[in-house]
C-alpha cells in the first residue's frame, strides 16, 4: 500500500533556483510569498460557430490539497510510496478551483460565441451548466522519469432543466521540465495549463453537441 506523507516546507532540487533566484525579491519570505498567477489568455478556434445557449461555471471542486493556493509537488519513490509537498514562500494568486473558474470564464467571453456566459453562484437563467473537477494540478518529480507538470480535470455538461449530465470528458496535459530555471518552470505551468484550457473551451464549443432546452 502507497503510504503519503504531508510537509509545509520543501527542501528539492527541482526548485532551488527558483527559491533561491526571487527570495532576494521578497523583504520577509516567511510571511509574505511572492505570488504567482498563469495569466492564460487562449484563443479559442474562430472557426467554431456561435451559439444561441448560456452557460454558467462552477467552481471547480478538489482535493483538500489543490482546493488551496499552495503549489503542489509530487514526489514519488521508488518503493512505490508518494509524499507531498508545496513550494516555499511561493502561492498562487487565488485559491487554485478560483483561478481555473475565472480562466475558463474569461476565454468563453473573449470567445464571443455563447448567448452569455457567467459563474453558477451568480443564480443565472443559463442553459447548462459545466461542472468542473481537478485530480491533479502539480509538479511531479521521481527519479525513473523526468520531472514534470501535470494537470487533469473532468468536466461534464449539466442540462440546467433536466439536471442531466449530458456529456463527460477527461482532459490531461503533462510537460516535461527540462532545466529547473524559475523562468522555465513557471513557462512550462502555462503551456500545460493554456493547453488544456483551449481543449476545453473547444469542446464545449463544439458544433453539434448541445441545443437550448427549455
Amino acid at each position: 500500500m502507497q503510504t503519503q506523507h504531508f510537509k509545509t516546507i520543501i527542501t528539492i532540487p527541482l526548485l532551488s533556483l527558483w527559491l533561491s533566484s526571487c527570495i532576494q525579491l521578497l523583504p520577509d519570505p516567511a510571511t509574505q510569498p511572492q505570488i504567482i498567477g498563469l495569466q492564460s489568455e487562449i484563443v479559442l478556434d474562430e472557426s467554431l460557430p456561435k451559439q444561441t445557449w448560456q452557460l454558467s461555471v462552477d467552481e471547480p471542486s478538489a482535493n483538500q490539497m489543490l482546493d488551496s493556493t499552495r503549489i503542489v509537488i509530487k514526489n514519488a519513490d521508488p518503493n512505490g510510496s508518494t509524499s507531498w509537498t508545496f513550494v516555499h514562500a511561493h502561492e498562487w494568486i487565488d485559491r487554485l478551483p478560483k483561478m481555473i473558474q475565472d480562466d475558463v470564464i474569461a476565454a468563453f467571453i473573449r470567445s464571443n460565441k455563447l448567448a452569455g456566459v457567467g459563474r453558477a453562484d451568480q443564480s443565472l437563467n443559463t442553459d447548462y451548466v459545466l461542472l468542473l473537477t481537478v485530480y491533479d494540478f502539480q509538479i511531479e518529480q521521481n527519479k525513473v522519469h523526468p520531472s514534470q507538470i501535470h494537470i487533469q480535470l473532468v468536466a461534464q455538461l449539466q442540462n440546467r432543466v433536466t439536471q442531466k449530465i449530458e456529456a463527460t470528458k477527461i482532459f490531461e496535459q503533462r510537460v516535461n521540465l527540462a532545466e529547473d530555471k524559475l523562468s522555465l518552470i513557471r513557462d512550462s505551468i502555462k503551456l500545460a495549463y493554456s493547453k488544456l484550457l483551449k481543449e476545453l473551451g473547444e469542446w464545449v464549443l463544439a458544433p453539434k453537441r448541445l441545443s437550448i432546452k427549455s
